[in-house]
């Protein structure tokens, strides 16, 4: 009987993860549709539009938001790291993280 309990269990956290990634695709879906029909708002309301402006003004917000995050969550990870691991291995450890923070910047630019 436990047995089929902890497999339901399984079955229910496999589902809300897979609601999770939904909620989160959907979320981004909505953004972008968003953004694209403000984007073409601006350039149809425009006498003189400029593209590119326009695109980075509509993507920036975003985009400078998704930067923060990023740089909340590798500085959070680095407190944690500094704290835990041992004197000796510190400079690898740290070497490491930075350079799984600038591949994770470079994918945000």
């Amino acid at each position: 009987m436990a047995a089929a309990a902890d497999e339901a269990a399984k079955k229910i956290k496999k589902q809300e993860d897979a609601n999770k990634v939904d909620l989160k695709n959907k979320r981004k879906e909505n953004t972008q549709r968003a953004e694209i029909n403000l984007i073409k708002s601006q350039i149809n309301q425009s006498e003189k539009p400029e593209p590119l402006k326009i695109v980075k003004s509509v993507l920036d917000a975003r985009h400078k938001k998704e930067l923060a995050d990023l740089e909340d969550k590798f500085g959070q990870e680095r407190e944690e790291l500094l704290l835990n691991c041992d004197p000796n291995e510190r400079i690898k450890i740290l070497s490491d993280w930075e350079y799984r923070m600038n591949k994770g910047m470079d994918s945000k630019k």
